[in-house]
């Protein structure tokens, strides 16, 4: 919920897109039972929130370069 609050803040251009992204990214993993799998996507979402900014000014976002192994596992 934490994510979705946050998009709703900063990114309202986004956020019918993002927040469709979430919901069904989390239905999809929701049957899930093996503990890697639930701990790699939680941490991951993790990442991502703590990279969203937290004001509306974006003053504390930090950004990063995209690893480019991350990047050759979503092409």
């Amino acid at each position: 919920m934490t994510i979705l609050k946050l998009v709703r803040q900063n990114l309202p251009p986004l956020q019918l897109l993002v927040t469709q992204f979430l919901r069904s990214e989390f239905r999809r993993h929701r049957q899930v039972t093996n503990p890697i799998h639930i701990i790699g996507f939680l941490t991951e979402w993790k990442v991502y929130l703590e990279a969203l900014p937290t004001s509306r000014d974006g003053g504390t976002f930090k950004g990063k370069r995209l690893d480019p192994r991350v990047f050759e596992k979503v092409c």
